[in-house]
């Protein structure tokens, strides 16, 4: 009875959870990801479309790496975000968002 319960303590010990450790991003592949689906307005024309896709490329860009020089190229200094709450002030002046990035698991 002794060994018994001394194997389902082991047993118990090594089934506790473990937190899971965030996989390793490479870069390349973060920056390769695309969208399987893309949907535009058709009366764009074709150059401003591709000006708007490359900013929302380098954007999501910049959310999968954290690369903070892609979001310099994605939003210009007149940006204004139109989502945030009542209260909330523009955060332009510093560009890297952190309330939202740091909310974020780290992927380093």
């Amino acid at each position: 009875m002794r060994k018994l319960m001394i194997v389902l303590a082991a047993s118990a010990a090594l089934a506790v959870p473990r937190p899971a450790k965030p996989a390793a991003v490479d870069g390349n592949l973060a920056r390769s990801v695309r969208a399987e689906t893309l949907i535009t307005a058709g009366d764009i024309p074709p150059a401003r479309r591709a000006t708007m896709l490359a900013s929302a490329s380098k954007f999501y860009q910049f959310w999968n790496t954290g690369d903070e020089d892609l979001l310099g190229q994605a939003i210009s200094d007149g940006f204004v975000d139109h989502t945030l709450p009542s209260g909330r002030p523009q955060r332009r002046q510093d560009p890297r968002l952190p309330p939202r990035r740091s909310s974020l698991p780290s992927r380093t």
